[in-house]
């Protein structure tokens, strides 16, 4: 079943999707134009925080709310 999130409104969202495996964990990164992808070792938080942290900065807006979902496999 996939579901599509439409933000019609002029809030400032960014979506992060997790794709958790047990030797990375994949970034998708979405506010509204092109999606990023990064990849970090399994674990990693520093990592992923970074990530989080600079694609924040990329987008360069005062964000109103960050959406995360996550797949963990099996």
């Amino acid at each position: 079943m996939t579901q599509t999130i439409t933000a019609e409104s002029t809030r400032n969202v960014l979506f992060i999707a997790l794709e958790l495996s047990t030797s990375t964990w994949k970034l998708g990164f979405n506010s509204g134009g092109r999606t990023h992808i990064r990849t970090v070792e399994a674990g990693d938080v520093r990592a992923l925080l970074d990530e989080i942290s600079r694609e924040r900065k990329r987008i360069d807006v005062a964000l109103d709310e960050v959406i995360v979902c996550y797949e963990a496999g099996r």
